[in-house]
């Protein structure tokens, strides 16, 4: 959970600094991403664990969290970027290791057979695109 912490501080410092933005806002923008931080976690372990009986996996709620929170690390460490606001891209370039981290992890946190694991992979990919455009 401190690892959730790094982009939504690093951020608020980069807006506050960078742009001047008033500090009160900038406190509730990192606060709220924090928080949609924790809860995306949530939603992708959970994400994780509900398909995985559809690619013949094994159903585990703790592994599945577990590998939620090893795919997002990239984008935490990559999160002491957001001081430098303009480098928002780069972070997002980082952040797409992850995906690779996702597929490196299902195989061994979800048993996921090796001919699957693409399958597994892009399904949750979209689900999780569904998922967050419905509730942006």
């Amino acid at each position: 959970i401190p690892l959730a912490a790094i982009p939504a501080f690093f951020g608020l410092l980069g807006y506050a600094i960078t742009f001047r933005i008033f500090f009160g806002f900038v406190l509730i923008w990192a606060i709220v991403l924090y928080i949609l931080t924790l809860v995306g976690l949530y939603i992708e372990g959970i994400v994780i664990n509900a398909l995985a009986p559809s690619f013949g996996s094994q159903q585990n709620s703790t592994n599945a969290f577990k590998l939620a929170v090893y795919a997002y690390t990239p984008a935490f460490i990559a999160g002491i970027l957001r001081i430098f606001p303009l480098l928002g891209v780069l972070v997002f370039l980082i952040s797409l290791y992850g995906l690779y981290l996702l597929y490196l992890g299902l195989p061994v946190m979800m048993e996921t057979p090796k001919e699957k694991v693409v399958g597994y992979l892009v399904v949750i990919i979209i689900v999780l695109i569904i998922i967050y455009a419905l509730i942006a």
